[in-house]
């Protein structure tokens, strides 16, 4: 019987912000431009030569999207790399240093960083900003492009070396990057006798993967049996482990429709596609680049994968009856990463980010109206419930009303690929780093008091059957203090031995509110009367005594200097 998940509390926090490359990403016209010195272009004109780089490309393997932005967190999250056209920002825990890439991973042990660009070209970073080196695609034997970036486990190291990286290629197999002290860096590739067989198993033309660690498990995506160039190919789900001979062993596969490569004449938004299994490597989740969203559950004992299905009354059910894509989970999806293990975080184009049961297709989370602009969002590897998310949004130097910022924002959201290289001016935007952290119902009731959100407290402590008092201490020390909030804020609190401490030690800032705290005070010690029969409690009624013979004096005095000085 599946778990039950209930409703999801999360904080969220703003990290960081940083302006786009002005002309970043590049356009077509800037692409043609820089190959106008080559010698092919002084034999071919350049209509020529784009129709050459088309048959070239639909040749080998499907044309990567240029990603505007990439994210990637370290398996603690302590380190976070934001990578935007050519530069990488760097994010630390207790600081930040500034120092298209399309695939990275992060040796949080020794605070490196791998990233490999569109070229295919690796650079292993420092956290501080320093290059250790790069890597050229020359040096990896393998024609295929570099699907895959990640870090082998520390106990599988070598003394010698300061870190190890692990590239997968399209054609299936892995190469080792060791980095030793110098530094400097040996690439090892498997041998072609030793993985042969095996390559003639492994899916090819992968387009996307990913890796969980703990289980040695890899999830490929891959087109089925060639190329599909029609709206809607056949691909292939595969899950492999590694082998000591650098190459992958499919554990299991599976076929389903989807769009991972851009078709000729194909008018849609389009999206970066992605694979992922989930923290304990139940399900696996992958997107397309039409944004659709499919999820799969994974049997180890079986080796079996099968769709995770939705009744047709569930709000996230899509797909028509006919097709046998009404197993999606969500269309217009643009990222998503794992909660937990089994609740997908869905970043959509409408700008919502929502936590969804994929057992039973149910929201976990109550929609509010932040609204974030493209959305990429990314897990910590090894936390649950904490993830980082990566927005675009104009700048706030463009000075615009709030209608033109909000115009920008849907203008942004609502546009194609094609559309936001050719015609946006990046430099009008920049990129916003924000992280949710799951939290108990009382942290969130103590996150909203911290933050001075106290309506928002008040709200949730009524939705949650909590007592209101630190909520409306809260509240009443930071107010003015009038009469007013007297009688709103202090007079509402349950906690008299509090209310009476303020009463007396605290003077209002008028007459009234002076009047008032005294009045409030002297209501609350008015059954502790000095003729009245003595309780059980002893040390109560003593303090209470105390306090109202205090009020009374303080009402004594202020009577005589209002009596003396206004002549009352």
């Amino acid at each position: 019987m599946e778990e039950t998940a209930g409703e999801i509390l999360f904080e969220t926090r703003h990290h960081a912000s940083s302006p786009y490359i002005s002309n970043y990403p590049p356009n077509h016209q800037q692409l043609n431009q820089d190959a106008k010195g080559s010698y092919l272009s002084r034999l071919l004109s350049s209509s020529g030569i784009s129709q050459l780089k088309e048959k070239w490309r639909k040749h080998g393997h499907p044309a990567k999207v240029r990603r505007y932005a990439s994210l990637f967190v370290s398996p603690r999250g302590d380190l976070v790399a934001v990578a935007s056209g050519n530069q990488i920002t760097i994010l630390q825990k207790d600081g930040k240093s500034i120092t298209s890439f399309h695939c990275g991973a992060w040796s949080e042990t020794h605070d490196v960083l791998g990233v490999a660009d569109d070229s295919d070209t690796i650079y292993l970073i420092r956290a501080n900003g320093e290059e250790i080196t790069r890597i050229s695609k020359g040096h990896i034997k393998s024609s295929s492009p570099i699907v895959g970036l990640m870090v082998q486990d520390d106990a599988d190291l070598k003394k010698s070396c300061l870190c190890t990286f692990t590239i997968i290629t399209a054609d299936g197999l892995i190469h080792d990057i060791e980095i030793s002290q110098d530094p400097s860096a040996s690439v090892f590739s498997p041998l072609a006798s030793s993985s042969g067989t095996m390559l003639k198993k492994f899916p090819q033309d992968t387009i996307c993967l990913d890796y969980q660690p703990e289980m040695s498990l890899f999830s490929i995506v891959s087109s089925a049996g060639g190329l599909q160039l029609t709206t809607n190919g056949l691909y292939s789900l595969s899950l492999c482990r590694k082998r000591g001979n650098l190459a992958l062993e499919v554990v299991v596969s599976t076929q389903f429709e989807g769009i991972y490569s851009i078709p000729k004449d194909y008018v849609g938004h389009i999206t970066s596609s992605k694979v992922s299994i989930s923290p304990q490597g139940r399900f696996v989740a992958t997107l397309d680049m039409g944004g659709s969203l499919n999820t799969f559950k994974f049997d180890e004992e079986q080796r079996s994968l099968s769709k995770c299905s939705y009744g047709e009354g569930n709000e996230l059910h899509q797909g028509n009856k006919q097709s046998n894509k009404g197993n999606i989970l969500v269309n217009g999806v643009t990222d998503f990463a794992w909660w937990s293990d089994g609740i997908l975080a869905v970043a959509e184009r409408n700008g919502n980010v929502t936590m969804i049961n994929i057992c039973t297709g149910a929201k976990l989370c109550k929609k509010d109206e932040t609204m974030y602009s493209l959305p990429l969002l990314e897990r910590v590897p090894q936390l649950s419930g904490k993830l980082f998310l990566l927005e675009t949004k104009p700048s706030i130097q463009n000075n615009g009303s709030t209608k033109e910022i909000r115009a920008s924002n849907f203008q942004l959201m609502e546009c194609d690929y094609g559309d936001m290289n050719n015609k946006f001016d990046w430099a009008n935007f920049r990129w916003s780093l924000v992280s949710f952290s799951e939290r108990s119902i009382s942290e969130m009731y103590d996150i909203f008091i911290s933050r001075q959100e106290y309506q928002a407290a008040l709200m949730f402590s009524d939705q949650h059957g909590l007592d209101k008092d630190e909520a409306l201490k809260a509240q009443w020390l930071h107010c003015s203090q009038g009469v007013n909030e007297i009688n709103t804020l202090l007079s509402n609190i349950k906690d008299q031995v509090f209310v009476l401490s303020e009463c007396v030690g605290r003077f209002g800032p008028t007459e009234d509110a002076v009047r008032a705290l005294l009045d409030l005070g002297l209501r609350i010690t008015d059954r502790y009367r000095f003729s009245e029969p003595e309780v059980d409690d002893h040390s109560k009624v003593w303090d209470c005594l105390v306090a109202r013979l205090k009020l009374l004096q303080y009402r004594d005095r202020i009577e005589t200097f209002l009596g003396i000085n206004m002549g009352r």
